[in-house]
């Protein structure tokens, strides 16, 4: 039973779904305990088990002028297979936080200790990104770059294209007006958000009839930041990639598949899932890129372009009448309007990142529900503390990839996998280490268990759940 929610606060409970702790920046919105009707500003602070985390306050998703709906950013780690509490108090400052103005410098500079990432104020685009020292953006990266395309909505008889316009960085009252406002203008390259857990920093971008944001949120801890993008494209026989350069031409290119990896070709459009990555071979460096449902890419000479989009025809091919899209009238486009991304960003020697990349790309893409919910405290019954969660996977190697209900037993099914390519071993920890099971596993092996509610135990079934 959870606590009564604490006088003067609000309750954020996160739900971590998966075998490992995750530690990282969560957000949730939550309302005040009572609205403010003065003009000063609420701030945030949160605590998990009576302890002070980092938290910081940003701009919520609603545009209602009154200071009552909050949301709570915090770098937290939440424990494996469990809900995570947090209450958050409050303390009033004078007005909501303005942030430093970088237009004037010719560059702006963030540095927690172990990454730097320099943003140029004159392009809107990153300069470095550099961990421990060792660069592996360059400058240049995060362009938005329009190749012609086909109009054919398979692509049927296309070459590839090599004619490239790039969005630039828009004037401040073009800038603005994008924005949405009216009554003064605001420099196109600016802080948004900063505090304790991280810094966000906007950009507006277009091209012809199109325009985009994309913001950089980088971390006051760790070393991989994210970026959010957001098109508004108009643009007719073009794809749209965000591109990546690194210092240098000579990387291997990888990209995640089902239950595995697999090198990816140069010079030529790939499919992966989560992730793609490029190994330098020379200093065994490697950078990756972790996506929410973007699969394209292509790589060639030090170059990374992540696929966005297509604004083909819809359903549009020729035939023995002649050429599509010659009827005197508007016709719909694939891919028109508002298209949102969000990518992270990461970086280190290739031998390390590589273990822990589909673990880290599950995570962004399974990630921790956060809601909030304030406990009345009414459950009378004492439910034991359970330390060790449901599930640990100790391997990060290893990859719970499904857990569900049984379809004929009383029991649940694990699916496992091996991620890596090399053969490992992992131990398994169930119901609070009742249940401890070491298994061996071959490369890209996948494993199938069954979780006896009765017996408590764990016994090897096939993919298809049939002994």
């Amino acid at each position: 039973t959870q606590p009564r929610v604490k006088e003067g606060s609000s309750t954020i409970l996160f739900y971590n779904p998966h075998p490992y702790d995750i530690t990282g920046v969560f957000a949730c919105e939550v309302g005040l305990p009572k609205q403010n009707w003065t003009t000063e500003f609420m701030y945030p602070a949160a605590e998990m088990n009576g302890i002070r985390i980092p938290t910081q306050a940003e701009k919520e998703c609603s545009n209602f002028n009154l200071d009552w709906r909050k949301k709570v950013v915090v770098q937290a780690t939440l424990k494996a297979g469990a809900m995570n509490r947090m209450d958050v108090f409050f303390h009033p400052v004078e007005k909501r936080p303005v942030y430093q103005e970088i237009q004037s410098q010719p560059e702006f500079i963030f540095d927690n200790g172990r990454m730097r990432v320099i943003i140029d104020t004159t392009t809107g685009l990153l300069k470095e990104y550099s961990v421990d020292k060792k660069v592996y953006l360059a400058k240049g990266s995060f362009q938005l770059a329009a190749y012609d395309d086909t109009y054919n909505s398979w692509g049927i008889h296309a070459e590839e294209s090599h004619v490239r316009r790039d969005f630039g960085l828009l004037l401040p009252q073009e800038g603005s007006d994008f924005c949405g406002l009216t009554d003064w203008v605001i420099a196109p390259v600016r802080i948004i958000e900063d505090g304790a857990v991280r810094t966000t920093v906007e950009a507006v971008f277009g091209m012809h009839n199109s325009k985009a944001y994309l913001r950089y949120q980088l971390p006051k801890t760790g070393t991989d930041f994210e970026v959010e993008l957001g098109v508004f494209n108009q643009e007719k026989n073009q794809f749209l990639k965000l591109m990546l350069l690194t210092p240098s031409a000579e990387n291997d290119f990888t990209g995640q598949i089902m239950f595995g990896r697999e090198p990816l070709k140069h010079g030529e459009e790939t499919v992966s899932q989560k992730w793609v990555m490029l190994h330098e071979k020379a200093s065994g460096g490697a950078v990756a890129v972790l996506n929410k449902g973007t699969y394209g890419a292509s790589y060639a000479e030090g170059e990374l372009g992540i696929t966005l989009l297509r604004s083909a025809g819809y359903a549009a091919s020729d035939s023995v009448m002649g050429k599509a899209l010659r009827e005197e009238q508007w016709a719909p486009r694939m891919e028109q309007g508002e298209r949102y991304y969000q990518f992270k960003i990461t970086a280190g020697r290739e031998e390390e990142l590589g273990k822990y990349l589909d673990r880290m790309a599950q995570a962004y893409n399974e990630e921790p529900y956060g809601f909030a919910y304030c406990p009345p405290g009414y459950g009378n019954e004492e439910i034991p503390h359970n330390e060790n969660g449901f599930i640990r996977i100790d391997n990060p190697r290893v990859i719970l990839s499904a857990m569900k209900q049984s379809e004929d037993r009383n029991g649940y099914i694990l699916r496992l996998y091996e991620s890596m390519g090399t053969d490992t071993t992992a131990t398994i920890s169930l119901l609070n280490n009742r249940i401890q099971e070491k298994i061996a596993f071959q490369a890209f092996e996948i494993k199938t268990y069954f979780l006896s509610v009765e017996t408590e135990k764990l016994t090897e079934t096939t993919l298809i759940e049939l002994d």
